[in-house]
């Protein structure tokens, strides 16, 4: 995967921590939404820090909104 690819990715950030984090995203989100991603312990609620155009980081998909 590069960066010039169309798929649109998000940088989140989990609960007490700075490490940015990058998942696929096909919802409408903005920086700031709760979102619900997967992760090696089970599912946890994020913070969307910024979306982007493509990454290189990005292998797994933002599972919902949590509004």
């Amino acid at each position: 995967m590069t960066t010039t690819d169309a798929r649109r990715a998000v940088a989140v950030l989990f609960t007490g921590s700075q490490t940015r984090y990058d998942y696929w995203c096909l919802l409408d989100v903005a920086v700031g939404d709760n979102v619900v991603v997967d992760t090696k312990r089970g599912e946890a609620t994020v913070v969307v820090a910024e979306v982007k155009q493509g990454s290189d980081k990005a292998s797994a998909y933002v599972k919902r909104v949590v509004r």
